[in-house]
């Protein structure tokens, strides 16, 4: 698909990067708010940093969840740029909708650390997947149906 879109008659990289933040928030933010299975599913997130398990600059956090040391943001040789996305439409639906009953107390110790259940859990890639695709096409339906 990116490669799709870099051969657009006119496509500018310096012009396109300038914006392509403010775009992903943007329908992040549409995303989040149309589909509450994914609402859901950030909001659960909540309190720890979030980021984009890629080597791809400057949007993932430089390591993928195979690589040692990917649970720990000290270690993250990237701007995480989505990840920041994630966070800021995270606290927006917070404010908007709230934090989750399981997620208002007893959150672990160390919110900079990602669970080491969670890190390395297989489904994470799917996880991470649906949130970004828009979730499984029949949980989208069943939504939409609602």
């Amino acid at each position: 698909m990116k490669e799709i879109g870099r051969n657009i008659k006119g496509y500018k990289a310096d012009v396109w990067n300038a914006k392509a933040p403010e775009v992903a928030y943007k329908a992040c933010s549409v995303k989040f708010r149309e589909y509450p299975i994914i609402r859901k599913t950030l909001l659960d997130t909540h309190p720890y940093q979030l980021a984009e398990a890629s080597k791809e600059r400057p949007w993932g956090c430089g390591y993928t969840l195979k690589d040692d040391g990917a649970s720990d943001p000290k270690n993250w040789t990237s701007k995480g740029i989505m990840g920041r996305i994630l966070e800021r439409v995270r606290e927006e639906l917070i404010m908007e909708f709230g934090v989750p009953s399981s997620r208002q107390f007893g959150a672990t110790s160390n919110p900079d650390t990602v669970p080491k259940e969670v890190s390395e859990t297989t489904d994470n890639d799917a996880l991470a997947q649906s949130i970004l695709s828009g979730g499984p096409e029949e949980e989208m339906n069943s939504v939409e149906s609602q």
